[in-house]
C-alpha cells in the first residue's frame, strides 16, 4: 500500500457470477447483488440500497405520522370514555412502535448525514474496502452533510 493511498480488491460475487461494484452486497433474502446495500428490511420484504432508499426514508416517516394518528386516537377514546381499554392498548401499542420509528429515523438521518449505509455502519471491519480506513475518519464517501443530502435527494 502507497502511503496515502487505499488499495481496493475487486469483490466478485460467487452465486450471481459477476464482479461487484464498489458499496454492493448480495443479499441472501433477495438472492441478487443490490447497488449501495443499506439493508435487507423484514418490514417491507426487500432490500434497502442506492435505487430505492429514498423511498424507505419517506416510508418510515408516513409510519411516524400514522403512528402519532394511532397514538392521538387512542387518547381520545380514553379522554372521551368511548372505549377505555381499547385506549389504552392503542395507546401503550402505538407508544412502542413510535419508540421504534422514532429510533428508525434518527439513525438514518444519521447514516444518511454521513454518507454511509447501515450495512457499512455495523460491518466497518468486515467489508474489505472499509477495514483499513481509519473509522474516526468517517466515511470515505463523505462529502459533506449538505452534498449528501442532495446526493440522497435527487440521485436518480
Amino acid at each position: 500500500m502507497a502511503e496515502g493511498r487505499v488499495y481496493v480488491e475487486l469483490r466478485y460475487c460467487r452465486k450471481c457470477q459477476n464482479n461487484q461494484p464498489l458499496r454492493a452486497k448480495h443479499c441472501r433474502n433477495c438472492e441478487r447483488c443490490v447497488s449501495t446495500f443499506d439493508h435487507h428490511c423484514p418490514w417491507v420484504g426487500n432490500c434497502v440500497g442506492e435505487r430505492n432508499k429514498k423511498y424507505f426514508y419517506t416510508y418510515v416517516w408516513f409510519q411516524l405520522g400514522l403512528l402519532a394518528m394511532m397514538l392521538y386516537l387512542g387518547l381520545r377514546l380514553i379522554i372521551k370514555d368511548i372505549s377505555v381499554v381499547f385506549g389504552y392498548l392503542t395507546v401503550i401499542l402505538a407508544s412502542l412502535f413510535l419508540l421504534f420509528v422514532i429510533n428508525l429515523i434518527v439513525f438514518h438521518t444519521y447514516t444518511l448525514s454521513q454518507n454511509i449505509t447501515t450495512w457499512e455502519c455495523l460491518s466497518w471491519s468486515k467489508i474489505s474496502y472499509l477495514k483499513h480506513w481509519p473509522r474516526k475518519l468517517g466515511s470515505p464517501y463523505d462529502l459533506g452533510c449538505r452534498a449528501n443530502w442532495r446526493l440522497f435527494c435527487c440521485y436518480r
